[in-house]
């Protein structure tokens, strides 16, 4: 909305003795007769003007040397208006605050973006604050309290308390509303010590505004990268964004990840500064000191629990409830089971009593293993909910069965979709679409089984669901009380299928959705529970995801039971073994392993030449392998003639048309022009660079980080060779 300054309060107190105020509106109907006639016409022309303009208010002063621009209270009038015009004495129009922006900037020192619009939480609180340090007010608690707006705060204006107190109480209002009411308690002083010491910072203005766009103005965590050649300032403007908005937060520690030793002992310092709250069962942590958390002794609370859960209501004069909340023994999880299951169903709390007291009897006998009477307790209350749950919709009760094979937290549809050809009847219903997965699983969170994450929700743009850890441990030693090969195996094939390639958009945020559960199957795995006959493919890609995510050692027991299976089932030179043979040829170099590195790459071209020919792509990619090694090995001569075969066999097998938007063919063209500049041979390895670089460009988009990183070599050649031809 577009405004026009009308009436000036009484309480501004920065009022000419003769200027028309709002309360002299209120008690005179008949005004012109008894101000200032001047005053009096100036107000009638601002009215016309506004009206004419399709305004509700208008302003006082003229522009230049105005005290309107000295006081206190006209300052939030200024910033918050959208159109704000500005005219003279005699009723000239002098312009816009968006036209006369310069002269307002120079005047007020108020940042152009701010007069633009901009959202003044983009600016530190600090700024804010210097916008009124030139601005008077003739009471002096007003000169805080006509910050109110600027911040978006709301306190009582308590006035004869004197400006200090006034600003301690807007800065209070102002920390309340970025960290939290009780920010205080939880706030950790920033330790500038352990930070680079800073140069002069210039410029970034751009990159600051980006950061803080990313960083504050998102509800959920956010994680900015800042890449760039080394020495161009990356330190300097993290150190710049923490200077300037360090009050936004509660916290900000500084961890130097330069070698593993300095990440540790920056953890070491960051423990040091804080609270830490450890929740477990065993009885025996030697750290901290210890609370232990009862069960619930007051038969009160336990009924309060039940109500609540269950929705009825005045159940404390109820005898059965009474006596079930003393069977369930003041378990707040057994109670707030038994209280969802009873909002589901008609049946009185006696006869859930009776229907409790025959499952416990018949899990004692059934069960031997459970030696805890609370386990006993949850389990019981959890099998009469899960029989409803059957009676509903039994792929809701499968699916809860299924769950003992996956970790505990973040299922979601995308990872089950992969068994819709798989399994038999329920499980292809349950993924036929999305809609068939929420409902079954909207029903188990109905009964308070499962929780869905809403946090996963913005992370991974799917929602996922988990299971309280005592609800797994049911449906593990309860529910599969036999091993079922079937739901191992549908499992692991879900999490297997799941596992993205490295070079896919986003692979690595789903890498890591996926680490837990592939710790789960690798657990079996280990164990011997998991038949690997015919699955080699999964183990395969478990292997991928440990290796893409350095956890190398992993990675290589996944590789080797995937081989040693291909060997037993297809033989040694069939192609899926050859393929496993590259993987672990590829491990081992990361290993630093260039023997057994090699050993493995020279058995799998071999094969491959051997089963597909010497310019199949398969073999043409062990080639390249092999180039990567014998540069890391220093042989840069056998490297270049293998990097040159290797690029020539592409041409022919796939025409110089295709070449370009193959990815191995790429891969070959990076690490060649890598070697030729590494041996001085600067021009050419600007011609391999910038055909690396137009390929990416296509196959995986110009922002990619291959790309990026190809732009920075090609710059770096530029700098120290300026006859470069440019791209």
């Amino acid at each position: 909305m577009a405004l026009i300054r009308l009436l000036q309060q009484k309480h501004d107190g920065e009022i000419g003795e003769e200027e028309v105020i709002f309360q002299d509106m209120e008690v005179n109907a008949d005004i012109s007769k008894t101000v200032n006639k001047a005053r009096w016409e100036k107000i009638q022309f601002y009215a016309k003007q506004a009206a004419a303009d399709g305004l509700q208010y208008f302003w006082e002063e003229a522009l230049r040397k105005s005290r309107w621009f000295t006081r206190g209270w006209t300052l939030q009038e200024l910033i918050a208006p959208r159109l704000v015009n500005f005219f003279s004495l005699e009723g000239e129009r002098l312009g816009s605050k968006l036209s006369l922006e310069s002269i307002i900037h120079k005047i007020t020192g108020i940042a152009k973006n701010a007069l633009r619009g901009d959202v003044l939480p983009n600016f530190s609180i600090k700024e804010r604050m210097s916008w009124a340090e030139r601005r008077n007010t003739t009471i002096e608690e007003d000169k805080a309290y006509c910050l109110i707006g600027v911040f978006d705060v709301s306190i009582v204006l308590n006035y004869g308390k004197r400006k200090d107190q006034a600003f301690r109480r807007l800065k209070e209002e102002i920390h309340k509303l970025y960290k939290g009411v009780d920010f205080e308690q939880f706030a950790v002083g920033l330790n500038l010590v352990s930070f680079p010491k800073a140069t002069q910072f210039v410029a970034r203005e751009n990159e600051l505004s980006k950061m803080h766009e990313l960083l504050y103005s998102h509800s959920n965590r956010t994680c900015v990268v800042l890449y760039g050649l080394g020495g161009i300032g990356k330190t300097q403007l993290a150190i710049e964004y923490i200077r300037r908005h360090k009050e936004k937060y509660t916290a900000i520690f500084w961890l130097n990840t330069n070698d593993q030793d300095s990440l540790k002992l920056s953890f070491r310092d960051v423990a040091q500064q804080g609270s830490i709250i450890i929740t477990t069962r065993y009885s025996r942590v030697s750290q901290g000191r210890r609370v232990y958390v009862q069960k619930l002794l007051d038969v009160k609370e336990g009924l309060e629990i039940l109500s609540n859960t269950s929705g009825r209501k005045d159940i404390a004069e109820d005898p059965g409830a009474v006596e079930l909340v003393k069977e369930l023994d003041g378990l707040p999880l057994a109670l707030s089971t038994a209280g969802a299951h009873l909002e589901h169903v008609s049946i009185t709390l006696s006869d859930y009593l009776r229907l409790y007291k025959t499952l416990w009897l018949k899990l004692q006998t059934t069960s031997p293993q459970l030696e805890s009477y609370e386990d006993r307790s949850l389990y019981t209350t959890w099998q009469i909910t899960f029989d409803r749950i059957q009676q509903q919709n039994p792929a809701s009760a499968s699916l809860l069965k299924l769950w003992a094979y996956f970790d505990r937290q973040d299922i979601w549809f995308e990872l089950l979709r992969h068994a819709n050809s798989l399994g038999d009847g329920w499980i292809q219903e349950l993924t036929k679409d999305e809609l068939n997965f929420n409902k079954a699983v909207a029903l188990l969170c109905s009964f308070g089984l499962v929780d869905p994450d809403r946090a996963l929700q913005q992370q991974f743009g799917s929602g996922g669901y988990s299971v309280h850890s005592c609800v797994h441990s049911w449906t593990v030693f309860v529910l599969n009380k036999e091993w079922d090969e079937f739901f191992a195996q549908l499992a692991l094939t879900c999490v297997a299928l799941e596992i993205p390639k490295r070079d896919e958009r986003n692979s690595w945020v789903l890498q890591q959705r996926l680490l837990q559960h592939a710790i789960r199957h690798e657990q079996f795995i280990l164990e011997g529970k998991v038949d690997p006959k015919g699955i080699e493919w999964a183990l395969d890609s478990l292997g991928h995801l440990w290796f893409d995510q350095g956890k190398l050692a992993e990675a290589q027991a996944m590789y080797t039971r995937a081989l040693q299976g291909y060997e037993e089932a297809l033989g040694p030179k069939h192609t899926s073994t050859l393929s496993a043979v590259g993987n672990l040829g590829n491990l081992y170099k990361d290993q630093g392993k260039l023997a057994e590195a090699q050993a493995m790459y020279t058995r799998a071209l071999q094969g491959y030449e051997e089963a597909l020919g010497p310019k199949h792509t398969s073999t043409l990619d062990t080639v390249n392998n092999l180039g990567n090694l014998y540069k890391d090995q220093g042989k840069l001569a056998e490297a270049e003639a293998i990097y040159t075969r290797a690029l020539q066999g592409y041409e022919d097998a796939l025409g110089p048309q295709l070449v370009p938007s193959y990815l191995p063919a790429l891969n070959t063209m990076f690490a060649f022009g890598d070697l030729l500049s590494q041996t001085g041979r600067k021009d050419m390895a600007k011609g391999m660079y910038a055909r690396a670089l137009s390929g990416y460009t296509i196959v995986q988009g110009p922002s990619s980080k291959w790309c990026e990183q190809l732009k920075d070599r090609l710059q770096a050649l530029i700098e120290h060779n300026p006859t470069v031809v440019s791209l």
